[in-house]
């Protein structure tokens, strides 16, 4: 049991950092994303996570700019598209 524990600890430390990256990725993507498609400056938008699986990963991002509101949501892994928005 002592050396289980360790390896454990690990794991979720792992999994978390992953799950961390991987938002941090999905935000730029669709920071990316929202600004060509609302013609806006990626520094005046303002990313809002707005759901999340189960696991931890972002499932629905908000957008906000050039007053524009928008929402992306996860088709496929890594790719977002638009599921509604304010133009």
């Amino acid at each position: 049991m002592k050396r289980i524990l360790p390896v454990l600890i690990c794991f979720a430390v792992s999994c978390s950092s992953m799950v961390k990256s991987n938002n941090n990725d999905s935000e730029l993507s669709v920071r990316k994303r929202a600004s060509f498609e609302i013609n806006c400056s990626q520094d005046k938008l303002k990313i809002i996570p707005i759901e999340y699986y189960p696991s931890g990963l972002l499932k629905y991002i908000g957008v906000e700019g050039c007053g524009k509101r928008l929402v992306y949501v996860e088709k496929t892994p890594g790719d977002w598209v638009l599921n509604s928005s304010s133009k």
